[in-house]
């Protein structure tokens, strides 16, 4: 059984990845309406791989995937399973959610001090939730996932409490 939850990049992965991917497709552009191309196949071929290779990581989603009562925490691509990392959860009994906000400052100039007066505050901050596996005393716990939509949390939560033995408990922090 699996579960596709949400994008697998964060805001500025997503941004910066997709200015990569027009650089290497105006370059690829470039090379193929203006050059000959018998003498650069070679690196036309490479920036065609890039562009295919990173068009395919702004499509990738992140998820859960389980069988035999084990609990991975997976990479998809269209619905198929890049990598899946098994998450540790024989010795734990219940599911455990926290909140917090995932924030980051997009200030490039906060090392140069004339410029980081006048830079506006660029903060992006979105409200995150993140699922752990604890044990009964909550002494030990394991990350699970990290989400920024409640209604795919509690999707997640769904699907965890189906496929494995942990429960969980609204009053839970």
């Amino acid at each position: 059984m699996r579960i596709i939850l949400e994008k697998a990049l964060d805001f500025r992965q997503f941004k910066n990845l997709i200015i990569l991917t027009f650089i290497t497709v105006m370059i690829f552009l470039g090379m193929i309406n203006s050059v000959d191309l018998e003498t650069y196949y070679v690196y036309e071929i490479l920036f065609l791989i890039l562009n295919v290779i990173f068009i395919a990581i702004l499509f990738t989603k992140k998820g859960l995937f389980a069988e035999d009562e084990k609990l991975y925490a997976s990479i998809f691509l269209f619905g198929f399973v890049l990598r899946k990392t098994q998450i540790e959860i024989s010795n734990l009994q219940r599911l455990s959610l926290s909140t917090g906000k995932l924030s980051t400052n997009y200030a490039y100039s906060y090392d140069v001090k004339k410029f980081h007066n006048w830079e506006p505050d660029l903060n992006y901050s979105v409200k995150s939730f993140t699922l752990f596996a604890v044990d009964e005393n909550e002494t030990r716990k394991q990350k699970i996932v990290m989400l920024t939509k409640h209604e795919k949390v509690k999707l997640a939560i769904e699907f965890i409490c189906h496929n494995t033995h942990l429960k969980f408990n609204k009053t839970s922090r």
